[in-house]
């Protein structure tokens, strides 16, 4: 996508980030790169985890909740110096009837609770995805509630830039 790429090309790149994400990426998969790969040769600065919505179909709130603690426990153990902005899986669903949406709120009820402001920094875009009444903003999805349109990536960048760059900064 052209428009992503922009978007990387501009905001990402000058902030000398890497993008180390795959498709279709599951907490599982994350876990095993992180304790078989080289994440504690690199020890980055700062981390964004986005990570869960693609366990939804087959696991449990709790059991990709436990996932999520599990990467980030691990990533605290093997880069204590980095900072991880936490978002866990980006909104899903339509509305609040959606059981995608009562699995990812039920999802973030837990991760939230690894904020500690220091290592880990949790945010979430329910406000500048969702409705008052949990209804999606419109434009800020796909067809599918799942995966973002432009204006949902032109969102998480609004909100995830200014605390890299804050984090940066200290």
């Amino acid at each position: 996508n052209s428009f992503v790429a922009g978007l990387w090309d501009s905001l990402m790149k000058p902030l000398n980030a890497a993008n180390y994400g795959i498709s279709g990426d599951r907490t599982q998969h994350i876990l095993w790169g992180i304790q078989n790969g080289n994440i504690g040769k690199v020890k980055p600065r700062i981390m964004v985890l986005e990570i869960g919505v693609n366990n939804f179909k087959d696991n449990t709130a709790r059991e990709i909740a436990s996932g999520i603690e599990a990467i980030v426990r691990t990533l605290n153990k093997t880069s204590p110096s980095s900072k991880i902005i936490l978002f866990g899986p980006l909104p899903t669903g339509k509305d609040n009837q959606d059981p995608n949406r009562q699995k990812y709120y039920q999802v973030h009820q837990s991760i939230k609770k690894l904020n500690n402001g220091k290592t880990v920094i949790y945010l979430n875009l329910d406000k500048q995805f969702f409705k008052p009444d949990g209804t999606l903003i419109d434009g800020v999805m796909s067809g599918d509630a799942v995966h973002l349109a432009k204006e949902g990536y032109r969102l998480w960048a609004g909100v995830m830039v200014p605390v890299i760059k804050r984090l940066r900064a200290r």
